[in-house]
């Protein structure tokens, strides 16, 4: 019987394999568990959910494989072993809060065709102050997004579409605490592209563009209202790519200390 007792999975630095993202699964592995090993699978990454509320650089390995519940096969038992390895390395871990800042800010980013159908995915921090700068998250988002995207623009439009309702919901719950904001509030964004087509709308198409649906632009009234403003940062420090993407190594760390500022 598969045991998931943290004495008996060996310990590991990431939630997944490093390998993750350019691995190829053997034929062994893609046969998918018998019933007594679904049940058991489901059980056990529901229980990890519970973990993503206060250690947001699970979030991503969490949701994709949430995403697997319903048919999960051999590899998906060995991620979950793997996760679980990682979780008792980082039995204490926690978020570090310091906040010097209330003003919001929403990290948007977009891991593109992440999933075996080809869908992305989207992740997303709305924090109190900058990260980095003394700032501290209080909602984080990493979901599948409903749709597959042609291309990675795209995929980061859906991602701001899907997102842009937690700085909404955010400025209100700001409001009711009566804490001061200005406006207009800043989204970060990695794909200079998205922040083109989201400011110019469909004007800004062009052939390789018309297939972006307008439903994922409704956002852009809130542009040109000066609610919120768009700015560029690089993928590199980008915190919400943690969320987005699976990553390790060193990647890893630097977004998880950038995030959660204990590491």
């Amino acid at each position: 019987m598969w045991s998931t007792k943290l004495n008996h999975v060996k310990r590991k630095n990431s939630p997944l394999p490093p390998d993750f993202n350019s691995r190829t699964v053997s034929v062994e592995d893609q046969e998918p568990l018998d019933e007594e090993g679904t049940t058991l699978y489901r059980k056990e990454i529901m229980s990890i959910a519970w973990l993503v509320r206060t250690r947001p650089n699970i979030a991503a390995a969490v949701a994709h494989k949430q995403t697997k519940c319903a048919t999960p096969n051999i590899i998906d038992r060995k991620d979950l072993s793997y996760m679980i390895g990682f979780l008792a390395n980082n039995i204490n871990a926690g978020m570090v809060i310091d906040c010097k800042d209330g003003q919001l800010y929403l990290y948007v980013d977009v891991g593109h065709a992440t999933h075996s159908d080809m869908r992305s995915h989207s992740g997303a921090l709305l924090c109190m102050g900058r990260l980095g700068y003394g700032g501290v998250p209080f909602v984080w988002k990493s979901l599948k997004q409903k749709v597959v995207s042609l291309h990675s623009t795209s995929a980061e439009l859906i991602g701001l579409s899907d997102m842009f309702d937690l700085l909404q919901c955010g400025a209100e719950l700001m409001a009711f605490l009566q804490i001061g904001q200005r406006r207009p509030f800043t989204v970060y964004q990695d794909n200079t592209s998205t922040i083109t087509i989201a400011y110019m709308g469909r004007s800004s198409s062009h052939a390789k563009r018309r297939f972006i649906e307008i439903r994922f632009m409704w956002f852009k009234e809130h542009l040109d209202a000066g609610f919120a403003k768009l700015e560029y940062l690089s993928s590199a420090d980008h915190p919400a790519d943690l969320l987005a993407s699976i990553r390790s190594g060193s990647e890893f760390r630097h977004f998880t200390s950038l995030i959660m500022g204990n590491i």
